[in-house]
């Protein structure tokens, strides 16, 4: 199995000085510059004002951030569903989340009592904007920056759900996907390739680690293998393996 690890320097994090701002949690992990107002950059980088941390993006004149939403009856969602957190009194459950991006899946599951999610991000961007949006002193959400697939391969841990959440592929013939996607999708053209990418291997490793393995595709994408069961929506598709 090839390996692949999240950017060895760190990000760059400017911020606007000022006593509202607190740098503790990320001046060991990134190169905190201060600014008095968001820079004109050649490449994306973390920026914390007194609204919390966002994202500077070439091109774009405001600094991006995060605005999930939690259903309010998450015990409907079809991904919930998939995942088998439904019933009343359901023992407290784990799921893997190796392709987490910005965590919004992950924030719904989040919401089952007694769920307990750990989560891995390899983008470091993408990570530390999903940390602080996502990562709360409950402790449902246990976030790692680095490359899943190498918990997968190597962990002898064993978890009730693997949910697999890849990329969608571009599709010209599509209309743009939300802000978010977008944004996530310039982050990682240059990702290197990762295990993960092979969702076969994927689906068959986390069979042997998860008591099922959700995936989650676009309607019309082809089906891998032979899922027990789909759950298809309008804009997603989980097949469910056990």
């Amino acid at each position: 199995m090839p390996e692949s690890s999240p950017a060895s320097h760190p990000p760059t994090l400017y911020f606007e000085d000022g006593p509202a701002i607190s740098l503790a949690l990320y001046q060991t992990q990134c190169d905190c510059i201060p600014v008095t107002r968001p820079p004109r950059i050649g490449q994306p980088a973390l920026w914390l004002d007194a609204h919390g941390l966002g994202l500077l993006i070439p091109g774009r004149r405001q600094p991006f951030r995060l605005k999930h939403t939690v259903p309010a009856s998450p015990t409907g969602s079809l991904l919930v569903r998939a995942c088998g957190l439904l019933g009343q009194g359901h023992a407290p459950s784990t799921v893997l989340d190796p392709c987490f991006g910005f965590g919004q899946d992950a924030l719904t599951l989040a919401q089952i009592p007694g769920t307990q999610i750990t989560g891995f991000e390899r983008q470091p961007l993408v990570y530390w904007l999903a940390r602080d949006a996502c990562v709360t002193p409950q402790g449902a959400i246990t976030l790692t920056l680095g490359d899943g697939s190498q918990c997968l391969a190597l962990s002898k841990q064993r978890w009730n759900v693997l949910y697999l959440d890849p990329m969608f592929p571009t599709d010209r013939k599509r209309a743009l996907p939300n802000i978010g996607a977008q944004v996530l999708r310039e982050l990682n053209l240059d990702a290197a390739a990762s295990p993960l990418d092979d969702l076969g291997w994927a689906i068959t490793r986390g069979l042997e680690r998860a008591d099922r393995v959700v995936v989650k595709r676009r309607p019309r994408d082809p089906v891998l293998g032979t899922p027990n069961h789909q759950l298809a929506g309008k804009a997603v598709r989980f097949d469910v393996y056990v």
